[in-house]
């Protein structure tokens, strides 16, 4: 996962970032959050900055359903993710969900909109 901090109010932080995050399962968001204490440290996800630049990255692992301890069975829609420094004190906002759609062929629609 790439994070861009550009125009946030973490745009040129120093220190690591951390991710609060969880997922949306069976249309519930907020699920399985990592650590629920939002200004935790200890076990968050960490960013890791991609020097030179206001980008950071996050590895999930080999799988969403891996990595945030999805029972099998249930359906992941989304992630759900604030960006963080260490103390908390900057943050993303609003929050961040990202849609995740199951494997095979997904399509989007973008023209016509509307009836045109």
């Amino acid at each position: 996962m790439t994070f861009d901090a550009t125009g946030t109010e973490l745009e040129n932080a120093t220190g690591t970032l951390y991710a609060y995050t969880g997922v949306t399962i069976n249309g519930q968001r907020w699920q399985n959050i990592i650590v629920p204490n939002f200004s935790e440290n200890n076990g968050a996800p960490q960013f890791v900055s991609i020097p030179g630049t206001n980008t950071y990255q996050l590895t999930l692992g080999t799988s969403i359903n891996q990595f945030y301890g999805v029972t099998p069975g249930d359906v992941v829609s989304e992630i759900c993710l604030v960006v963080r420094n260490a103390s908390a004190t900057a943050q993303t906002r609003p929050d961040i969900f990202l849609d995740i759609f199951p494997p095979g062929l997904n399509t989007v629609v973008t023209s016509p909109q509307d009836g045109d």
